[in-house]
């Protein structure tokens, strides 16, 4: 007999509540502009980013408020856009207008050049007309998309759901070559969501105050959680920076005719992000900097677009190759032997920072049935200079448990250097790599790190190789026994209350 669909239990973005539901939910006023913060303007400015998302769909899912769940579409920042509505027609949502604006806007928003977006409730995401989550026949459908966000967090109120919910998008993500965004819980004493920012092959958004990991959700305990904050006072409006971002950077790829995807964007974001002040690897101390790619609470740091178009303009780089000091590549290695990429640097650079990141793979269709095993390979990054004829290791970041690794240098002397990608079968990655001669917009966030300044260089074998919107805390259950079991479970978690 089918598996009843789940139903959510929903909360609501508490910016919402006081505005119309067709208004503009303004996020509480900043100093600045957080396109400024994230290099958006300077890049605009410079005139190389052309594209900005034209030419691709793109979709938003959003929790219903004030009975709505889509954009206005007469907003004057939508003009000349097409939205494709895959959930029954309800008035519109002042959450997703606000989230839509800075998403795709065409004067407030990252992706002006978007013109397609696709729009769907999160219990429609979650069950039949996405992720098909209860129903073990199917698939998760492919919605031809190639981005989304969801600036809304929620659980089921089973772990074996949630776990099922976040394997099918890491098998969508990987599938359907899309690139998703999914936002953290707001407040750093906020737990960690249980959808959808566990996914290994998502990038999961936050803040400078938002919940954060390290996390053992769907995977071995102290994965490295969150992948990188945007400057916002919420996580509803940091996720749509990040995923406009990304759709920036696809569609500048597809125009130069080169071949990327959601793993080689994601590390473009990553190595270009700027590490805040009291960033660091994993906890404080060196001791653990070797198997911590991240911060605990910034992820590989703030969004900067600028940067990480810049990783993009130089193209896939080849191993084997003198390569640029900064650059890319997307690359299947066909076993575990791995490839090295040498580079030069003239001068002294005063942050270098390099993302290795690949997919976990969920097994999908067989006999009939989805089979969610997961298999993480287990990859490693090598930083290596050469002193006189020897190759000797800077430093090495081998996780146990996360699908990303990082170099993440201070002041790194000028030399001969190799990245090397290593790894114990075939897997495809990506790697980006930044040589920043300018780290931050201002002198005063310069990041400090738990890796000691002027590492000496040992001998090392490895281097001798040739529902809820998200908009403020809270969280939406997802129930299976009808009101009964809500009721039950707001009895032992208080009731909902705005996010």
């Amino acid at each position: 007999m089918p598996r009843r669909h789940p139903r959510f239990s929903r909360s609501i973005c508490l910016a919402a509540l006081t505005v119309a539901a067709a208004a503009f939910p303004a996020a509480p006023a900043r100093a600045t502009d957080p396109l400024d913060e994230i290099g958006f303007n300077r890049l605009l400015a410079g005139g190389k980013a052309t594209n900005l998302g034209r030419g691709f769909t793109v979709a938003q899912i959003e929790t219903v408020q004030g009975g709505g769940f889509s954009p206005d579409a007469t907003n004057a920042e939508f003009a000349g856009k097409r939205f494709i509505l895959k959930s029954n027609p309800l008035p519109v949502s002042g959450h997703a207008t606000g989230v839509g604006t800075m998403y795709y806007g065409r004067t407030s928003g990252v992706a002006r050049g978007i013109q397609r977006i696709v729009s769907m409730t999160d219990t429609d995401f979650a069950t039949g007309k996405g992720l098909r989550v209860g129903n073990p026949t199917f698939a998760p459908v492919d919605l031809n998309l190639s981005i989304l966000n969801n600036s809304w967090i929620g659980d089921f109120n089973s772990d074996a759901l949630n776990t099922e919910a976040i394997r099918r998008l890491d098998y969508m993500i990987e599938r359907d070559n899309v690139l998703v965004t999914n936002a953290l819980d707001n407040g750093a004493a906020s737990a960690f969501p249980k959808l959808l920012a566990p996914a290994y092959n998502g990038v999961t958004v936050g803040n400078a105050d938002s919940s954060s990991g390290p996390i053992a959700i769907d995977g071995p305990a102290g994965r490295s959680k969150v992948d990188i904050i945007a400057p916002q006072s919420l996580t509803s409006w940091a996720a749509p920076l990040v995923a406009g971002s990304g759709a920036v950077l696809l569609s500048e790829a597809k125009a130069r005719g080169w071949k990327a995807g959601p793993i080689a964007v994601k590390a473009m974001l990553m190595a270009g992000a700027q590490r805040l002040a009291g960033w660091r690897r994993g906890g404080a101390g060196a001791a653990d900097d070797e198997a911590h790619p991240l911060d605990y609470d910034q992820g590989a740091g703030q969004l900067r677009i600028d940067n990480a178009f810049k990783i993009l303009s130089q193209g896939p780089q080849r191993p084997g190759r003198l390569a640029t000091r900064t650059g890319w590549d997307l690359r299947t290695m066909r076993t575990g032997a791995g490839y090295d990429y040498s580079f030069r640097l003239t001068k002294p650079v005063e942050q270098f920072t390099a993302m290795l990141s690949w997919f976990r793979h969920i097994e999908g269709m067989s006999g009939g049935q989805f089979d969610q095993t997961a298999t993480v390979r287990d990859l490693k990054l090598v930083l290596a200079k050469k002193v006189g004829t020897t190759w000797r290791r800077v430093f090495k970041s081998d996780s146990p448990v996360d699908n990303v690794e990082s170099i993440t240098m201070d002041d790194l002397s000028a030399g001969n250097y190799r990245l090397m990608v290593r790894g114990d079968g075939a897997e495809t990655y990506a790697l980006a790599w930044f040589a920043n001669d300018n780290p931050t917009l201002s002198a005063s966030l310069l990041a400090p790190m738990s890796l000691p300044q002027g590492l000496p260089i040992p001998s090392d074998a490895d281097a001798g190789f040739s529902s809820n919107a998200v908009p403020e805390p809270s969280g939406v259950a997802v129930v299976l026994a009808g009101a009964a079991g809500l009721l039950a479970r707001r009895r032992r978690r208080g009731a909902a209350r705005p996010s």
